[in-house]
């Protein structure tokens, strides 16, 4: 069983400094900040007990689970349930015009669906897990930690390359979007 499930969103990409929403596979790369973004958090992710990555097939997050991999020397793998929300025909168009709240398009993937995807993928895997992602389906996940809908958790905001937290075993939600691992946080996960 799942012990903990931390979950990292990519770093900043190409997508993101043009302002666009995609689920591009093979489409806009982490940038140099990007990287270094993932650098930072690879080094703070160093504090704790990690059993295995996984990650989103999309580009940007899975090349930052290839540089974190190489800073914990965990190997990481591919879930496909991990992968960004569905835009429906709002792929590769501007973030501006992407409707706010899921079922304000039939086109787009649905709130309920995304919970149930990434639910079912982390608690597919057991200990310690770090979770590369995006930040809409982090944003799902941690929702349902806190019995939250999609119109409650509007304003949870997930930084790229941020952690978060979750105690599945005990349904807690420890943080939220941070920086860094607290020495709180290390305490719980257990230190490397």
């Amino acid at each position: 069983m799942i012990k903990f499930a931390i979950l990292v969103r990519h770093g900043e990409s190409v997508s993101n400094t043009m302002n666009i929403v995609s689920r591009d596979i093979d489409k806009y790369p982490l940038t140099e900040k990007g990287r270094n973004q993932v650098k930072f958090t690879g080094n703070e992710l160093k504090k704790i007990k990690l059993e295995k990555i996984v990650t989103s097939p999309v580009l940007r997050a899975k090349e930052t689970a290839e540089i974190i991999s190489k800073i914990i020397d965990i190997p990481f793998k591919i879930d496909e349930r991990l992968i960004e929300i569905g835009f429906g025909k709002f792929n590769n168009g501007p973030f501006q015009i992407t409707p706010k709240f899921t079922y304000e398009s039939k086109e787009m993937e649905t709130w309920e669906n995304i919970e149930k995807r990434m639910l079912a993928c982390i608690n597919d895997y057991s200990g310690n897990v770090l979770f590369v992602s995006h930040a809409f389906t982090i944003r799902v996940l941690i929702s349902h930690f806190l019995s939250l809908d999609e119109n409650e958790s509007f304003g949870i905001s997930i930084s790229n390359a941020s952690i978060s937290v979750l105690d599945v075993q005990n349904k807690r939600v420890l943080a939220i979007g941070s920086p860094v691992i607290t020495e709180k946080l290390e305490k719980k996960i257990g230190k490397s």
